[in-house]
């Protein structure tokens, strides 16, 4: 099983109780569809991507899915705290990141450390008790390694009211895809 799979098969005991999700990067909106399918009709999904062919591949997506709960934003990860409080929501109960590039995309258009770096941190700032957040990160191109570094660094130093699980297919290669999950406790 792919860890994008496995990682929609873990955020499904979540999603019954989830009003308000954040898919921080929706690409070709996989995961956006995913967490339309599984939430409440009355949740509200919000998705975030900058670029405009990531946009229209997932409105469409989204359209031929008759899904009307998901706002779509061409906004990079970073401004999720802004542009949700514009929003009126201050409360995320799940969010996805799924990191790297767009698939049959520009890979040259990637996510960078800095971004992703404060956007997680807003997304923490954000996050409802017991909600969960997570984190798909493609070390095995070069921007992919340095922010995979960054956000190990950055996940020492989570307060410790944090849990995180990093899980990674079997056998593990240098730069292999894995995956973070980060719940807020009391």
């Amino acid at each position: 099983m792919k860890l994008t799979e496995h990682c929609h098969q873990l955020l499904l005991p979540y999603l019954k109780n989830s009003k308000i999700a954040v898919d921080a990067t929706f690409g070709n909106g996989n995961d956006i569809l995913f967490l339309a399918k599984n939430l409440a009709k009355e949740a509200q999904i919000f998705g975030f991507d900058i670029q405009e062919q990531a946009f229209m591949k997932t409105t469409e997506l989204l359209h031929q899915a008759q899904v009307t709960n998901c706002k779509l934003f061409l906004a990079g990860h970073e401004n999720i705290k802004a542009i949700l409080e514009l929003e009126k929501v201050s409360e995320i109960d799940l969010v996805m990141f799924n990191l790297g590039y767009l698939p049959q995309g520009d890979k040259s258009i990637t996510t960078t450390e800095t971004k992703t770096i404060l956007a997680l941190s807003q997304s923490l700032e954000m996050l409802s008790q017991n909600g969960l957040l997570s984190l798909m990160i493609y070390p095995g191109h070069p921007e992919g390694i340095v922010e995979s570094e960054s956000i190990n660094t950055w996940l020492i130093n989570l307060p410790k009211n944090y849990q995180c699980i990093k899980m990674e297919n079997y056998p593990i290669k240098a730069n292999s895809p894995y995956l973070i999950l980060i719940t807020r406790r009391n």
